[in-house]
């Protein structure tokens, strides 16, 4: 998407694909038009941090979002701010890149490093984290935390009897009902094998 604006943020030229993405195919575009289709939280980073950048730099970027249709969505952005004869900026231009995909990717493997593919519950790596949040927060506050390590004894004779599409129905419902039995805002985690915390 290529957007044009003068330095106080009218538009001057937005590109077939950016008409089509914003919905403004055959439309007068005005300031207005673009500003609702920015997330409330765009604007505000746009005042606090882009804007500054272009008076400076000359150049900004990073990632934002834009609203199509009431749902965000993730863009990676080049702005450039263009300075006349005199030094002062007198237009901006602005490149994004629908960025979507590779975000979903990047949840994915965010996932994937913290937790354990067959049951979903929290690994290793993010429940050591929460022990260290849960500990500072004890130590913060003065209340207590309490940890229990379990196992399921015999485990080994499961897979080895019934097979390990068995023991992988018996993992997830014990993880289940270990979930079932605790409070909101507490954590399960599978320790790894058949052991849970």
């Amino acid at each position: 998407l290529v957007v044009v604006t003068d330095a106080d943020g009218a538009p001057l030229y937005l590109n077939r694909a950016a008409q089509e993405f914003y919905g403004l195919v055959d439309v007068e575009v005005t300031a207005a038009h673009l500003e609702e289709r920015l997330p409330p939280w765009v604007m505000a980073k746009f005042q606090r941090e882009v804007v500054g950048a272009l008076v400076v730099d000359g150049i900004w970027t990073g990632e934002l979002a834009l609203l199509r249709h009431g749902i965000e969505i993730p863009v990676g952005v080049q702005c450039l701010a263009h300075r006349g004869a005199n030094g002062e900026v007198s237009w901006l231009s602005m490149v994004a890149r629908d960025i979507s995909e590779r975000k979903r990717f990047e949840s994915r493997l965010q996932d994937q490093a913290t937790h354990d593919e067959l049951t979903g519950l929290p690994n290793r790596t993010l429940l050591v984290d929460r022990l260290r949040m849960a500990l500072s927060r004890s130590r913060r506050t003065g209340a207590g935390v309490a940890v229990l390590f379990c196992d399921l004894d015999h485990f080994k004779v499961v897979n080895d009897s019934l097979g390990h599409p068995a023991g992988d129905r018996l993992l997830v419902d014990t993880a289940s009902r270990l979930v079932e039995a605790l409070r909101p805002g507490d954590t399960v985690a599978r320790f790894g094998g058949d052991e849970f915390v």
